[in-house]
């Protein structure tokens, strides 16, 4: 635990700094210091620098080098306003009601108890510890995914854990960027949890209030684990908001700091898990209301700053894959000898990159079958299948979408034209959902975010009729003391302070064999169960004899035999 809570503080400092540098250029320092905003502009700043570097050497001591000096520049033109900054969020923290500091501190402890604690997310141990340690030992190694597919699966999220697992430091199980971000945002919610009880229940107040509840009711595996949902989810929730504060505001023809924070964050996002993407939507909206009335500048300026934090994550997609964005395969413009091939080209099985996009659609609809099976069915037919299974929360956050989505639709009339955007929005982004992934934890960065909302909105009106501050917070402590006693016991609480104490939870390790494929490539394969976890490189699931090496050694990539 003494580990992570330093490396914690360590990673939130050193992203304050690049993220108040950053917005002293957009906005000359002004925004209110509750807010994540430095933090996420520092992250995503962090992640961008690491992307690029990534392309040509390994993410090691050299980088963090790099980054350490770097901060120190930025602090030593900024420490004014970097200083202020901290001392006003103590304050802030200080002035909190007794109630929402408690929550603060209770919430705050829980986050890291869970990060300390070992991880259950399967795909953890299948390949985000291999692609972590790929780039922490190789940097982008071309056509990687021919290893296996899911190596390919680029997220700049697992590029973040990467820079601040400090590998180097030769410390195994430094894994709290997760909990991090929940304790950042949680300071927010607590904060407007003190503006309930003092000012009132207002919309936002109510929608930035119910982050840390929602976050531990949907997405509390990824406290533990580099899990990719997690930050999609809660940044895509924070975009949408501040979508909605522009709207009730009425400014969203004007190109100000949230106008900026909404066109990078949606990028960023966007990086971190490509199924993201219907919420470029509200960016794209926001771009051609500035179109619309001339101000060319700034479409040009918000474009080019698009295409620039995108292309390093475009560029590392390619050498990783042979695709722009694997594994959708029917994007495809180039044809180079890494690239995984898109069906089986010999008499052996051969992972390709039509077999992963259809087993990723497959099992979203119909787990534990044959995919097969699952896409030999007709839309009536899986659907059918597919809604018998879900549970009745599942089945309330469908008929919870609906009522919002007619709810924003009406707020047309109420107010103006952006919130038909937001219901539209909506809309693609739950067909998108539905026909492609219908799996639920792949829908939380909409889904979870219309649930908000609609008890947002129910909450708002019925305050209207009758004062409920004091019942709202009730609910709100019962509600969070019953998720801590589902989720934790009283066994891993001390388990923290005995063995966990001093050090995290290291990846584990499973016995394995390995297969010599060539003079120069010895393949690792687990004798139990398809996970790699933290073994030695190269090491795979998947048995494949038709892979090669490009050169004399593993860091200069793989290629299918047939595209020698």
């Amino acid at each position: 635990m003494v580990i992570i809570v330093f490396f914690c503080f360590y990673a939130y400092l050193i992203s304050i700094i690049f993220g108040t540098w950053l917005l002293n250029k957009i906005n000359n320092g002004s925004y209110d210091t509750q807010n994540p905003l430095p933090f996420l502009f520092g992250i995503s700043f962090i992640t961008f620098l690491g992307s690029g570097f990534l392309l040509f050497f390994r993410i090691s001591w050299e980088f963090h080098t790099i980054l350490l000096l770097s901060s120190l520049i930025c602090f030593y033109y900024n420490y004014k306003i970097i200083l202020n900054g901290l001392k006003s969020t103590l304050k802030q923290l200080k002035d909190l009601s007794t109630l929402p500091k408690f929550i603060f501190i209770t919430l705050s402890f829980y986050a890291l108890i869970k990060t300390i604690l070992p991880s259950y997310n399967y795909d953890e141990d299948l390949y985000y510890i291999q692609s972590i340690k790929w780039m922490q030992e190789y940097g982008t190694v071309l056509g990687l995914g021919n290893l296996h597919g899911r190596l390919a699966y680029n997220s700049a999220w697992h590029t973040l854990h990467t820079i601040f697992s400090f590998s180097f430091l030769k410390v195994e199980g430094i894994n709290d960027i997760n909990a991090l971000l929940f304790i950042v945002f949680l300071f927010q919610s607590c904060t407007r949890l003190d503006l309930i009880i003092k000012n009132g229940i207002t919309l936002l107040n109510i929608l930035y209030s119910l982050f840390p509840l929602a976050i531990m009711l949907v997405l509390n595996s990824g406290l533990s684990s580099m899990s990719a949902d997690f930050p999609s989810a809660i940044i895509s929730w924070y975009i949408i908001i501040l979508f909605i504060e522009k709207t009730i505001h009425k400014t969203t023809h004007i190109a100000d700091l949230y106008f900026w924070v909404i066109i990078i964050l949606t990028t960023f996002v966007i990086t971190i898990k490509v199924s993201s993407f219907p919420i470029c939507i509200l960016s794209i909206y926001l771009i051609f209301k500035q179109l619309i009335i001339k101000k060319y500048k700034v479409v040009i300026l918000s474009s080019s700053l698009i295409v620039i934090l995108i292309t390093p994550f475009l560029t590392r997609n390619f050498m990783l894959s042979g695709y722009l964005v694997y594994p959708a395969y029917t994007i495809d413009f180039f044809d180079v000898e890494w690239k995984i091939p898109i069906k089986n080209t010999t008499i052996y099985k051969i992972e390709n990159a039509k077999d992963d996009y259809e087993w990723i659609k497959s099992w979203a609809r119909i787990p534990a079958n044959s995919k097969e099976y699952v896409l030999g069915l007709s839309t009536k037919e899986w659907i059918k299948i597919w809604s018998s299974n879900l549970t009745p929360i599942n089945n309330a956050m469908l008929l919870l979408l609906i009522f919002s989505l007619t709810f924003c639709a009406f707020l047309v009339k109420k107010r103006n034209l952006d919130f038909l955007i937001l219901a539209i929005s909506g809309i693609i982004w739950f067909g998108f959902w539905l026909f492609n992934a219908p799996d639920f934890r792949f829908g939380y960065s909409f889904l979870v975010f219309i649930l908000l909302l609609s008890l947002s909105f129910i909450f708002v009106e019925v305050n209207k009729i009758q004062n409920i501050n004091g019942i709202y917070m009730i609910l709100y402590f019962i509600l969070m003391f019953n998720i801590i006693l589902t989720n934790l016991t009283v066994s891993e609480i001390v388990s923290c302070f005995t063995t966990h104490f001093r050090k995290p939870t290291a990846p584990l390790q499973t016995e394995t064999y390995f297969i010599q494929l060539d003079k120069n490539l010895k393949v690792y394969y687990p004798k139990e169960g398809d996970r790699c976890f933290g073994n030695k490189l190269p090491c795979s699931y998947f048995k494949n004899d038709q892979i090669e090496l490009i050169g004399n050694d593993i860091s200069e990539g793989f290629r299918p035999k047939a595209n020698k």
